[in-house]
This record gives C-alpha cells, structure tokens and sequence, in this order.
C-alpha cells in the first residue's frame, strides 16, 4: 500500500510580524518570495525625503564608515536605483544611494519619511542649500559653461529659465535649464544654434514643412516674418540647430530674451553642479535660486 500523502499545509499571512522581526531573530528570505523583497528591503523611489531621526550617510566599502551625519529633519536626495552589496542589522538592502549637502552615500530608508517640501508644507532645509553653496562654489564647471562663455538667458515672469553658453571657438553651445516641466537640466550641443527672437513665438515659428526645406528656406522665413536676428532684448526665443544644410532641431522657449546681469562664476558652478551633480528637482531649484548668496544676481 502507497502512503497517502498529505495535504500541504496552508501557509498563513503574517505580514505585520514579518515587519517587526526582532534584530534577535534571523530573517531568511528565499528566492521564491520574491514578492517579499519590496517589504523587507524597504525600497524608496527616487527623490527627496525627510529624516525621521539622526541617521548618516555610509561609504560603500566595508565596514562602511560614516561620511556626513545627516540630523532629524533634514532633506535627502534619493537619486538613482543601484542597489548596495552589503547588509546592516540583518535587514539586507535597506539602504539607497543618496544626496545630503553634496555628499553621496548609502542611507538607511527605514529612517527616511516623505518629503513635506514637494507639496509645498514645509521649507526646505537652509543646511541643504547652504550645502551646495560651499561645496560647489569654488569648483569649477567644464569650461563650456564659463563666464567667459556666457551670452544670454531667458526669463519667464522675471524667473531666470536658462541660461544659455557658446564657446566661440569651438561652436558648442550649452545651457542650464533652470525652470522646466520636465525639471532642470544641464544640455551641450557641438552643432551650431542660432538664435532668433520675436515679440510672439508661438504664432511665429515657422512649421515643420518650411523647417524640412533646410536652413537657407528656413532663415528667409523668419527673417520674413518678423524674427530678429541678433536678438533682442525682451523678445521670446527661438533656437535653430544647424546641420550643414539642414535644419537638425528647433526649439522655440516661454523666455525672454535678456542679458546676463550680475552673473558670477561661483553661481554658475553651484547651479551647474546642483543640477549635473544632484539631479534636483523643479521644489528645490526654485528655493535655490531664491538663495541668499544668489538672489540678487540670478533674479536680478
């Protein structure tokens, strides 16, 4: 006679003691609960948090030492989804890659809470922008975006959205997004751009099917219609990239045309390096920009 097997034993939820396992007891995850890991490793999006108590930021290598203290309360930048190799108080893979005063190291996510910035409710930490301040003021951006290259920016409601670069020599071109729905950015282009402005971008701007006709067709257009070339102050934008013959993109901008006032060099590597460094959002470049040691120079 055969055995009779038996019934498989139903395995029951117990989420919430899976969360509050004991540092005294093993936590043992295997490869089929998978679905588990988004618990147990406490994954956070990429973005800005809140401390709920003192915490650090820790280096990569073992025994991963401490690189900043980061207090209760302060903002952290989560920045990027790479996933660290090592284990803290048994929990595996509870630490994300992040940003504290320009400092990046692994923090734990168990110690992090939703930032009350974004929406608005609460102001962002003086500590964090005083932070990128002095760390980055005095450390220079690549030469395209020297003062010695700086020619223009656009301003939109009097707040700087760009600010746009040109190595004469070279004809590259770049700029510092600032103000944007897709966030700021740092951009560098080794065409030619042409700049065109015109009191109505909008109803302005030649089509795609004049655009196709090529730069020659495309530069008599806007010319016909209205578009200056050197620009003029306080007129919107209109970008052209050059590609031999060809038109190799356009871009027409919310801005104004201005000129560069007051600029430094030590404010274009903050806002250079916020940006290309930390990867911040629209919440704090505007509180950024808005910073006393900028205030005057960038909105002025």
């Amino acid at each position: 006679m055969y055995a009779q097997k038996k019934k498989p034993v139903p395995i029951q939820k117990k989420t919430p003691s899976l969360l509050h396992h004991t540092l005294n007891t093993p936590l043992v995850c295997y490869a089929s609960d998978t679905h588990l890991l988004g618990v147990i490793q406490r994954v956070r999006a990429r973005g800005l948090y809140q401390t709920k108590e003192v915490t650090r930021l820790r280096q990569t290598a073992s025994p991963h030492n401490e690189i900043i203290a980061v207090p209760q309360g302060a903002l952290v930048d989560i920045v990027d989804d790479r996933v660290n190799n090592f284990a803290v108080k048994l929990i595996p893979r509870d630490h994300r890659w992040g940003l504290y005063r320009g400092q990046a190291g692994w923090i734990a996510t168990t110690r992090l809470q939703n930032d009350p910035v974004a929406n608005g409710t609460a102001p962002l930490d003086n500590a964090t922008i005083n932070g990128y301040w002095t760390t980055y003021r005095n450390n220079n951006a690549p030469a395209l975006f020297s003062l010695a290259n700086l020619q223009y920016v656009s301003v939109s409601n009097g707040v700087v959205g760009s600010i746009y670069f040109e190595d004469a020599a070279t004809g590259n071109n770049g700029r510092i997004r600032l103000n944007h729905p897709y966030g700021p950015a740092v951009e560098s282009h080794v065409n030619p751009v042409e700049v065109y402005t015109h009191n109505n971008a909008n109803t302005a701007k030649p089509s795609s099917s004049k655009r196709g006709e090529g730069m020659v067709a495309t530069r008599l257009f806007m010319i016909n219609n209205g578009w200056h070339n050197p620009p003029r102050v306080g007129e919107y934008v209109y970008e052209l990239w050059a590609n031999g013959p060809n038109v190799a993109a356009s871009h027409p901008s919310r801005g104004q045309y201005t000129a560069p006032v007051n600029f430094t060099q030590n404010m274009i590597n903050v806002l250079y390096h916020a940006v290309q460094t930390e990867q911040i959002g629209n919440s704090i470049m505007s509180k950024l920009r808005n910073h006393a040691n900028m205030a005057a120079q960038i909105n002025a």
